[in-house]
């Protein structure tokens, strides 16, 4: 079950005890989950402009399973105009698509440790591009526009242990980030995903990479009992804006962690008076 909250802060009339509280939106509710769990979620970010996130606007997100499998939901959100009673204000989930993804020896269900769609930003096939990776240490990559054979598209075999996170780069169409169990983060053009673009080992399982707001060439990532790394990528900008990496190199690194690193992401503030290329910024990671 995928449940949404909503952070509401107090507003200087109201009790102060409790400053900010959180409130449950919507969830979708789905039966087909049964004990399975829910191991990753994913926003499309490429189809709608976030400025009418709110206005009776649609969404949708990706979610990835213990049970092997991975679903795709439809997320309504309410009207700005719509009423003040709780019912009209919730968040409504539809169940759009929903496949066994990743098996191991054939035919047992593995976990799918996570799945995201496709940057498309420049093409009509926004949420229709869907990356998932499992234990069976294969990065697959399926059209859910083929709804009727789900079969992937093309299915990456080149890692050593599970695949626990797929990131798309949220400005350069075709390349993800690829992190897996076998503590390497690799670059992948998925228009050619035989092989990778280029690949580092991180010293650690990856369990997540995040791709900097604003700096098209900097990835942060959490690599469990490595640590935290902040990597430099090489070429990702040419001339038609679609560029690849062949290099990476690690600009820094966090091991004070006395446990794993399991989440890290950016902090970045930009003034609106500066510079378009002027930020500040700084990293978070927890364990």
């Amino acid at each position: 079950e995928i449940c949404m909250y909503e952070l509401k802060i107090q507003d200087e009339n109201e009790d102060n005890s409790m400053p900010c509280q959180l409130r449950e939106v919507g969830s979708s509710c789905s039966g087909d989950d049964g004990e399975a769990l829910c191991l990753a979620v994913n926003w499309d970010t490429t189809t709608t402009a976030e400025s009418t996130f709110a206005d009776n606007n649609t969404r949708s997100i990706v979610s990835s399973y213990s049970n092997g499998q991975v679903a795709v939901h439809d997320v309504a959100f309410p009207s700005s105009s719509a009423s003040s009673n709780e019912e009209s204000t919730k968040v409504q989930f539809q169940e759009k698509h929903r496949w066994n993804a990743h098996t191991l020896f054939g035919n047992i269900p593995t976990e799918v440790w996570t799945a995201c769609f496709a940057n498309n930003n420049h093409s009509d096939n926004g949420g229709r591009v869907v990356l998932s990776g499992g234990d069976d240490g294969k990065c697959k990559i399926w059209d859910v526009r083929a709804d009727s054979t789900f079969r992937p598209m093309h299915t990456i075999a080149n890692f050593d242990a599970g695949v626990t996170v797929v990131s798309a780069h949220p400005r350069k169409d075709h390349i993800v980030a690829v992190g897996s169990y076998d503590e390497s983060v690799s670059i992948y053009d998925v228009r050619s995903p035989s092989n990778p673009l280029s690949t580092l080992p991180m010293g650690g399982g990856i369990w997540r990479i995040q791709w900097h707001p604003v700096d098209n060439d900097r990835i942060l990532v959490a690599a469990m009992h490595g640590g935290c790394r902040v990597v430099q990528l090489e070429n990702t900008d040419n001339d038609d804006g679609n560029g690849v990496a062949t290099a990476m190199n690690i600009e820094t690194e966090f091991t004070e962690h006395t446990s794993m690193a399991y989440g890290a992401d950016w902090l970045v503030c930009k003034d609106d008076d500066e510079v378009e290329s002027k930020y500040y910024e700084a990293a978070a990671s927890c364990s």
